[in-house]
């Protein structure tokens, strides 16, 4: 079994790893969520643990984009957060989809651990994926994943996009089945895509759809707005 931790502060991501290893999974450590995100197909982790007071503005985003399915099957995500979360707080994150919140690192262990369980003899070294320095980051990308609601039936729908040039995308998505529901000149009011570097919501226009081959089809979305970034 495969777990991925997020999380900049080396007393939490160490910790967190010990009690992973206990239970039996090898372990991933990024301190950069949104490299994490932008990995998240390849990497296919059966569970998840995120700091999300150090990412309180994507936290919810990862969470959204794994449960569409990109990440893998019935992923497990728990969120870490120092301060207790009140009940209120912590349903409203079970609805995105989460597994659990704690607080206190022997509140995790137990929830992965089973009570028969026992540490691993050998505990390999982790991989951690550091941050990279802002003299290391690409000025500009354009390939990386997109998400939004469907603005009629509500439907959940993502994934990936290329030949990103600040006016419109090429999206590619992750089920076929979801082409059909989209027509051109429809007007998405919230349509969320992120890289290894930012994510961005916008206001966007679907302006084509091309069928290149029966399953290679690619939408063009033309960017009207983009009202948040960070």
């Amino acid at each position: 079994m495969k777990a991925l931790i997020i999380s900049e502060d080396e007393n939490v991501y160490t910790t967190l790893d010990e009690i992973l290893k206990k239970a039996s999974y090898d372990t991933i450590i990024y301190k950069w969520l949104l490299k994490a995100l932008d990995n998240i197909e390849e990497i296919q982790p059966d569970l998840i643990v995120v700091s999300s007071s150090e990412y309180p503005r994507h936290w919810k985003t990862l969470v959204q984009f794994v449960k569409s399915g990109i990440g893998g099957d019935d992923v497990q995500i728990y969120l870490y957060e120092p301060t207790p979360v009140s009940a209120e707080d912590e349903e409203k994150a079970k609805i995105l989809g989460v597994t659990g919140c704690f607080s206190e690192f022997e509140e995790f262990g137990k929830m992965v651990l089973r009570p028969a369980q026992e540490p691993q003899a050998e505990i390999e070294e982790p991989v951690v994926e550091e941050a990279p320095s802002p003299s290391e980051e690409p000025a500009v990308t354009n390939t990386g994943h997109f998400m939004f609601t469907h603005p009629g039936s509500q439907k959940f729908i993502s994934g990936k996009y290329f030949d990103y040039n600040g006016k419109t995308l090429s999206c590619s998505f992750s089920n076929e089945a979801d082409l059909s529901t989209v027509k051109e000149e429809m007007i998405v009011e919230s349509f969320s895509f992120f890289d290894s570097i930012k994510v961005r919501t916008a206001s966007v226009i679907i302006k084509n759809i091309m069928s290149l081959a029966p399953s290679n089809t690619f939408v063009i979305v033309e960017i009207k707005d983009i009202y948040e970034e960070n």
